[in-house]
């Protein structure tokens, strides 16, 4: 539960500093995407539901706040995330 917790609140965080502090910011020509890079830790380090459920609530969010196409930004975080999912699962050592 106590991870859970951290998610949420790492997820929050990541909206608030991807919707005001980088929304203008450029890294050579490339825009961070600090939500997907939390949801992907969340895929890997987690299990796939975190990291699916992370990517669609936040991307849902940050369309309402900062986009006029609701849906769009969750819907390439959820490809994101089930393409990790997809190269974890091919590339797992068998026991």
């Amino acid at each position: 539960m106590k991870r859970y917790a951290v998610l949420v609140i790492t997820g929050i965080l990541m909206v608030i500093l991807d919707c005001t502090l980088l929304a203008e910011w450029n890294l050579m020509g490339i825009r961070p995407w600090l939500l997907l890079a939390a949801a992907l830790a969340a895929c890997a380090a987690l299990n796939p539901q975190s990291g699916i459920l992370t990517a669609l609530i936040g991307g849902l969010v940050i369309d309402a706040v900062s986009n006029f196409y609701l849906g769009l930004t969750a819907a390439c975080y959820l490809i994101s995330v089930s393409a990790l999912r997809l190269l974890i699962r091919k590339n797992h050592p068998k026991p």
